[in-house]
């Protein structure tokens, strides 16, 4: 029995994880702290086009104290 189907794909290995930065357009900024608010908040059709970029706790989660901490970061960094 031979399988003609056959899925390919490509494994961006150059890509750099740019912590906070969830919406994935290179820069952290105010955006991306709504961004994920409103995930948490659980608003429809809120999807994180990098949610590990979210991960400010480096905890495999994200919750209310990664939204604490890019608030921090975009205070301290402007």
């Amino acid at each position: 029995m031979q399988m003609s189907n056959v899925v390919k794909f490509a494994v961006k290995r150059d890509y750099q994880v740019i912590k906070g930065d969830i919406n994935d357009d290179g820069k952290v900024t105010v955006a991306d702290a709504v961004l994920l608010q409103k995930w948490l908040l659980a608003e429809p059709e809120v999807e994180l086009a990098n949610w590990k970029a979210a991960d400010l706790c480096e905890d495999g989660r994200l919750d209310v104290f990664d939204l604490c901490m890019m608030k921090r970061m975009l205070v301290e960094n402007s």
